[in-house]
């Protein structure tokens, strides 16, 4: 909306000199893969929107084809200072099922008898998490010397991040490391856990168990390759437990790691429109959400260059109960991208 207006406010005043594109993708948190949600396929069968000449699968390189891709997707490392995004990890969601007896069971009848899902479940998940770093950590980019400047120049207060997210202590200790972990570094997160002992009551034994789990990657990690690392690694541990139940897993959807070059015109102009309206320099971050899959794309398609300007704060509780963004960030928001068009 903060662009919209821009926009209009721009093209209103007859100061408007860029041709304007907007593009709409709300499946991000469908749970759907990229490439079944439609929105490569019109973008590709639509060229002629952004200056080819024809509805081809590339833009054509005359002069009308576009110089920037501005995306507002993410969030501010904190509530009080303005950051510009510049990478994003990886994401694979998936579900492991382990089916095990034709019905639930009384856990007092019998227990002890059979190989229990839940109990299997529980073998594989504990060893993911708890073997991430071994398994997922093939492929991972150093950090180059002026990336760790940024990290720093960030200083995160590392006590205060975890009174935000309400946890008595961290992973890791040092603002470096903290960040490295969100950033830059692999992960793996259990979103849910579900049976089918919908009463959830006591002595019960579920016939299926299932969990949703997420891993991020980051650059330069193959998304294929960490795939078939996981459905590999998953499978061989569910061998090893040489159990009668059934292993299930299923791939949900596939977004690739983003990561941006910032020595280009689009960060220096949107670094400054931000310091002229916030009156303070933006940090250069990055962050772990699952847009990099889009952002990527945009930049092969488009042959452009993207950059992301976030508005939200780190308190605005994204994708949870009561989300929320300032008025003032949006107002704000839309001034910074009303100068970003004057100047880019």
């Amino acid at each position: 909306i903060a662009c919209m207006f821009a926009a209009k406010k721009l093209h209103d005043s007859g100061n408007l000199k860029r041709d304007v594109v907007f593009l709409f993708e709300g499946e991000e948190e469908s749970g759907v893969g990229i490439e079944d949600r439609g929105f490569c396929k019109m973008v590709l069968e639509n060229m002629k929107w952004f200056g080819s000449d024809n509805d081809i699968d590339e833009v054509s390189s005359n002069s009308n084809r576009p110089c920037a891709i501005l995306i507002s997707n993410n969030y501010w490392i904190d509530d009080n200072r303005p950051c510009l995004t510049y990478g994003m990890r990886g994401v694979i969601d998936f579900s492991i099922t382990v089916t095990g007896p034709s019905t639930n069971l009384h856990a007092g009848v019998d227990g002890g008898s059979i190989h229990e899902p839940m109990e299997d479940l529980n073998a594989l998940l504990y060893t993911l998490s708890h073997e991430k770093d071994k398994i997922f950590s093939g492929g991972v980019r150093d950090l180059a010397n002026d990336e760790r400047e940024r990290y720093e120049k960030v200083n995160l207060n590392v006590e205060e991040y975890a009174k935000q997210v309400g946890v008595s202590r961290l992973r890791q200790i040092s603002p470096l490391h903290v960040l490295g972990s969100r950033w830059s570094k692999p992960s793996i997160s259990i979103s849910n856990v579900s049976s089918t002992n919908t009463s959830r009551g006591f002595r019960r034994i579920p016939a299926m168990c299932q969990a949703k789990v997420s891993l991020h990657f980051v650059p330069d990690q193959d998304a294929e390759e960490q795939k078939q690392r996981l459905i590999s690694y998953l499978q061989n541990v569910f061998d090893d437990l040489e159990s009668g139940n059934e292993l299930q897993i299923n791939i949900k959807q596939v977004s690739n790691w983003w990561l941006a070059n910032t020595r280009t015109r689009i960060f220096d102009v949107a670094a400054e429109s931000v310091e002229k309206v916030w009156g303070v320099k933006p940090l250069l971050v990055r962050e772990g959400g699952s847009y990099g899959g889009i952002t990527s794309f945009l930049e092969r398609s488009l042959k452009a260059p993207a950059i992301h300007l976030p508005m939200g704060q780190a308190s605005d509780s994204a994708h949870l109960p009561n989300e929320r963004i300032s008025l003032k960030c949006l107002v704000k928001g839309r001034e910074v991208v009303e100068d970003f068009l004057m100047n880019i």
